[in-house]
């Protein structure tokens, strides 16, 4: 949360409605810049205006840049140094100080102070016509250190080196998103001449030598002059030289790094990878081949998605260019004071020293009026000073008499005050006589006698405490006298391993540093972590010596001791090879034990025979003139799942007439069926033609599986008798089938016919079935008969229609229709041990399609039962009507749901004046106010049922400024939405006034990632004549060609935002593709949700029995029922008006039936039954 103060510094409010918050910082000057984005609706937006104040949890800002959008504007904010900044300085000079009396200077009677700071170099600073922020730039440029502003404190915290480092890591595998890299030599230097004032040099300290050289990266010779008039000690001279040299003498190497930043979005859990400005990260990139070391010198976080976050890194702070702006800068003041001719220019002298000029020498100088604009005096001996502005590093006073003192730290021996305020005091010695305190904090206390009813302390430090029962909950004890203690009682953090050294008693164990070792008496079996070579890995050896494991060759020869390898130890892709395997020994196995071989073919010789030949035997014989060829075959086949047997006898018999047999027996088995097949097949032919005479063929086949058993026998005997002129043929054809179950024999015939007719452009499909079933089983028999006529016809017509109506949005060009017609009957009885059921159906069935209009179904089934028992006769008529839509596109497709607001509930929890806004939440929408959901108090958008009878949102202004609003989120998609496409948005308002404004839009994200009303912005307002009326409303829209086209979140935004008190209501709102505003629909699925259902319409049923009949008929939400028996007559009814007709008759108390005891004389009565 920020936290807002305006121009005079008053806290205004916390803001908590701000976007894209992002807070950059760099290292070269230590200045912060701070941008946010904030709604204009919210009431604290017209507060934030140029030189407010944004406070957040580390520092403060102010308002500089505003940059005005739609519905957003950004707000750039930078640190509030202002007092700085506002401080002017016609002449500054530090001559050999520390940064600490440098900065104190710069800083006077600004309100700043000196915080941290760790560095104690003396150096010199001289500017003039300047502000104290940039003497304090100069000073970090000077000194060669790092600052941080701490604007809340008004610090300033000095660093040799800010930052440390911590061992993070910026990876691509880790959190490295994406990875730009920037390289250059241009200011590339090994060697410098370093230069002070008066030409003075580093040769007295550096062996004669007046350079200084750096070969870090090339052994190249490159000079480079650096001259500073402010170094007048020559080992100040020097240092800053080589320290300069550092970052001359290796090309600069810049990168940008998107980092998903994992300490903060995680919230702790990889606080481990936390970096902050300053820190040395060590950056390794695969792709960009980079592994180095490198600091971090700007820092741009995204404070509410880290995931964004991004940082400079750089193994330099000054690029060229800035180093080139400082050698101008100083060339520059040089051209400034010299003459064309490379003189000194006398009227841009100021000052001059004696010594500079020849032939001048004063030891006593007298003079009346002395007037210079700058005198360098080493001692000053003045009775009287007038000054109008002293600046003094160091200042002795034996009395000083002023009207106010302002100063940031004051160090006194003795001080008397008569009264003082102070709104913090630190005092080391403190004498009080009365001391009347509400609140004491105190480091120290020493005290002689302390009397109190109660004592709460968090530290507690005594020469000695005597109690029978203390208790400590958290206690730093710096040494103490501990005869035991229990180790369960002890809670460990962290023991540094480089500092401690853990043994066991017997020395076998030892963790040092980043190894654990596992020794026996002589040597070590096991060591985890670092070794010798820096490695780290595991390894494990045996009581020789011998290493059985390591992390790096995996299990050695000396690990397997025992045999251990089994079958699932090995791969199922090791893929052994034949020659590593003893062959003799697999198949003398095989030969000892009884064993299967699957195979689908076995070579058993070298002539390539196989194991299917080996069963074949062929035998011929030959009498006389007879001859017959025999081949007798056997053959089994084996494959996964599955075996087949086949037994084959083939007779070939020449004699006056050919005779052919072929005799076969086939076996197929699987896990879960027996087929087997028995054939025979003989055919003869005539001697003289060697034409077929006769055949004839048997088979027999059984086909046996869990669920029964079927059996087919079929029989052809063919007689083929030809001359030259005439055929005869004689065909005979046997056929039985039969069937056979476990439990039941089912006896079947079917005739089913087909039909098609094709004319022109139409077609026609008929198919007619008709079926009768014989279905007898053990406990009952049932017979069905059923018959079924379709009639499908088709049929394309082209119209073009030239006049489109008024209403409609398209031209329709091609129209399909199709439409299919079914009847069907059946007639069933059914017999069991229970009674005789008779059923009969009656079937009609309708589909008409039109393509691009409604597509219906409608089916209507009407049953007739009697079901006949020992007991009772039971008839019963049924109807069932169903109804569903299968497509469906009525005009432009509304793409929000629920837009009627016909879905909504009552949420008790609602969180809101349910007095005000009432209770109903409203499916698809969310109706809030001012950006906050569920606002304490004060009128929302909110829904209305009551004024017009039908659900509609409701915008209730009250003068408070708030922008009600209705969204709802777009379910898009990739194809849809994209840069140029065409919506329109319409609804219906009804307005009591002409100054309220309905107002909204669609709100995404652009390329650029920012969210905010890119498109479909739209106001609108009544006029007069159409107050207290419905008036349609409707706006086309382009998409904005910036469009983020693969960001799937899209919303619409309704406004109800007003200037004063007045009455708004909305319905029947549309978003729709195209440029015309069609009449209202709902979204498809909506439609289809609500028709897709089944109605139970009416059921009449009459029930026979021994003592009574009852009759009742069920119909939607009514239900009647009459019982007559032998003793009385009623009649029952449900939830309905009805009209009593029936004489001598009464109601009951409980007005849901009558009987017949009562005696009355009217003819009939009229009541209204109560529900």
């Amino acid at each position: 949360m920020f936290k807002l103060y305006n121009i005079e510094h008053k806290k205004i409010q916390g803001l908590i409605n701000y976007k894209e918050a992002i807070l950059e910082r760099e290292l070269k000057t230590g200045d912060e810049k701070l941008s946010f984005s904030y709604p204009i609706f919210d009431k604290f937006y017209k507060d934030i205006v140029e030189e407010c104040y944004i406070r957040t949890k580390e520092n403060e800002y102010i308002v500089k840049e505003i940059h005005e959008l739609d519905n957003f504007t950004e707000f750039t904010c930078f640190l509030n140094v202002e007092d700085l900044e506002g401080k002017p300085w016609d002449r500054y000079e530090s001559i050999e100080k520390n940064i600490v009396d440098a900065l104190n200077l710069a800083i006077v009677s600004t309100g700043w102070r000196v915080g941290f700071c760790n560095v104690s170099k003396k150096r010199t600073v001289r500017k003039s016509n300047c502000s104290s922020w940039d003497i304090i730039q100069d000073i970090k440029k000077t000194y060669m250190v790092d600052l941080q502003f701490d604007c809340i404190n008004k610090k300033i915290n000095v660093y040799e080196h800010l930052g440390r480092d911590k061992g993070v890591y910026f990876m691509d595998s880790l959190n490295v998103i994406k990875l730009e890299s920037q390289r250059d030599s241009h200011n590339f230097y090994t060697r410098l001449i370093p230069l002070g004032k008066n030409e003075l040099t580093i040769k007295a300290i550096n062996e004669g030598k007046d350079y200084v050289e750096n070969y870090q990266y090339s052994k190249k010779v490159k000079t480079f002059y650096w001259k500073d008039d402010r170094y007048t000690v020559v080992e100040n001279l020097k240092k800053d030289g080589q320290a300069k040299l550092n970052e001359l003498s290796k090309p600069r190497r810049a990168y940008k790094v998107d980092i998903n930043n994992l300490a903060k979005s995680s919230k702790g859990k990889y606080e481990i990878l936390d970096y902050s400005l300053g820190d040395t990260i060590t950056l390794i990139s695969k792709s960009k081949r980079v592994k180095e070391k490198q600091r971090i010198v700007k820092i741009k976080e995204y404070l509410l998605d880290h995931s964004k976050d991004t940082v400079e890194i750089a193994n330099t702070i000054l690029s060229f260019e800035e180093m080139q702006q400082q050698l101008q800068d100083a060339a520059e003041t040089v051209s400034n004071i010299t003459t064309d001719n490379g003189t000194v220019d006398g009227s841009c002298v100021d000052n001059i020293e004696a010594k500079q000029i020849n032939n001048f020498e004063a030891n006593v100088m007298k003079a009346v009026d002395f007037k210079a604009v700058n005198a360098s005096i080493e001692n000053l001996t003045a009775k009287k000073a007038d000054i109008q502005d002293l600046n003094v590093v160091k200042e002795r006073v034996g009395t000083l008499e002023a009207t106010t003192i302002t100063t940031n730290e004051l160090k006194a021996v003795d001080v008397k005050v008569d009264n003082l305020e102070a709104t913090k005091a630190k005092v080391t010695d403190l004498k009080v006589t009365n001391e009347k305190v509400k609140v004491i904090e105190a480091d120290t206390a020493n005290i002689k006698t302390l009397l109190n009813g109660n004592l709460t302390s968090e530290n507690i430090q005594s020469g000695g405490i005597t109690s029978d029962k203390l208790t400590i909950f958290d206690a730093f004890i710096k040494n103490a006298m501990i005869d035991s203690i229990d180790i369960n009682k002890m809670n460990a953090g962290i023991i540094n391993t480089e500092k401690f050294n853990i043994t066991s008693n017997n020395g076998n164990l030892t963790i040092k540093d980043n190894t654990i070792q596992i020794k026996d008496s002589k040597n070590v079996r096991v060591q985890i972590g670092k070794d010798g070579s820096n490695n780290y890995g595991i390894y494990v050896w045996d009581v020789l010596g011998n290493l059985m494991f390591s992390s790096d060759t995996g299990l050695m020869e000396q690990g397997i001791k025992s045999k251990i390898i089994r079958d699932d130890m090995i791969s199922d892709k090791a893929n052994i090879q034949a020659y590593k395997l003893d062959i003799n020994s697999v198949f003398r196995e095989m030969n000892t034990n009884s064993n299967t071989l699957n195979a689908t073919r076995i070579k058993i010789d070298s002539e390539n025979q196989t194991l299917d030949m080996a069963f074949s035997k062929l035998k011929t014989t030959t009498e006389n003139n007879k001859e017959t060829v025999e081949n007798a075959l056997t053959k089994i086949q084996s494959q996964q799942g599955q075996i087949k047997a086949t037994i084959e006898n083939s007779k070939i018999i020449e004699d006056k007439q050919k005779t052919l047999e072929d005799n076969y027996n086939r076996t197929v088995a699987t896990v879960d069926s027996i087929n087997s097949e028995l054939g025979s097949h003989k055919s003869i032919l005539d001697g003289n033609s060697n034409k077929i005479s006769s055949v004839e063929a048997k088979t027999n086949t059984l086909e046996r599986n869990l669920e029964g058993m079927k059996e087919k026998v079929t029989s052809y005997e063919y007689s083929i008798n030809k001359d030259l002129e005439k055929v005869t043929e004689n065909i005979k054809n046997n056929f039985s089938e039969l069937k056979t179950n476990i439990d039941s024999i089912n006896l079947a015939v079917d005739n089913t016919k087909k039909q098609i007719i094709t004319e022109g452009k139409e077609v026609t499909t008929k198919l007619d079935s008709a079926r009768s079933d014989i279905n007898s089983l053990k406990d009952k028999i049932k017979l069905s008969v059923s018959s079924e006529q379709l009639e499908s016809t088709k049929s394309l017509l082209n119209h073009n229609i030239d006049k489109i109506k008024k209403d409609a949005d398209e031209k329709i060009n091609n129209l399909n229709l199709e439409v299919t017609k079914t009847n069907k009957k059946a007639a069933s009885l059914e017999t069991d041990i229970n009674g005789i059921t008779s059923k009969v159906s009656n079937m009609e069935s309708n589909t008409e399609e039109i393509n691009g209009k409604l597509t219906s179904y409608e089916s209507r089934l009407t049953t007739a039962e009697q079901k006949i028992t020992s007991k009772a006769i039971v008839n019963t008529v049924s109807s069932t009507i169903q109804e569903k839509i299968n497509n469906l596109k009525i005009g432009g497709e509304n793409l929000l749901k629920n837009a009627d607001f016909s879905n909504y509930w009552v949420d008790s929890h609602i969180g809101w004046d349910d007095k005000i806004n009432g209770s109903f939440k409203v499916s698809h929408w969310n109706l809030y106010n001012g950006g906050v959901e569920n606002a304490s108090k004060g009128s929302h958008a909110h829904l209305n049922i009551d004024k017009f009878n039908f659900p509609s949102i409701v915008f209730r202004s009250d003068d408070s400024n708030r922008w009600l609003g209705a969204t709802q989120s777009i379910k898009r998609t990739l194809s849809s939405f994209k840069a140029g496409m065409e919506y329109t948005i319409s609804m219906e308002i009804y307005m009591n006034n002409t100054s309220q404004a309905i107002t909204g839009g669609l709100y995404y994200k652009t390329k650029d990632g920012k969210d905010g009303f890119h498109s479909g912005q739209f106001s609108f307002q009544v006029k007069e004549d159409k107050i207290n009326q419905w008036v349609k409303f409707s706006h086309t829209f382009k998409i904005s060609k910036d469009v983020k086209e693969d960001e799937l979140a899209v919303s619409l935004f309704i406004y109800g935002h007003t200037k004063g008190r007045g009455w708004g209501f909305i319905c029947k709102p549309k978003l729709e593709e195209g440029n015309v505003a069609t009449s209202f629909t709902l979204n498809s699925k909506n439609i289809k949700d609500s028709l897709n259902k089944k109605i139970e319409e009416t059921k009449a049923e009459q029930k026979i029995e021994l003592d009574k009949i009852t009759n009742s008929v069920n119909g939607c939400a009514t239900k009647s029922e009459v019982i007559q028996s032998s003793q009385k007559w009623e009649a029952k009814f449900k939830d309905f008006n009805v009209i009593n007709i029936v004489s001598n008759s009464r109601p009951t108390k409980t007005l849901n039936y009558w009987d017949t005891t009562y005696d009355s004389t009217a003819n009939k009565s009229t009541i209204t039954l109560a529900t």
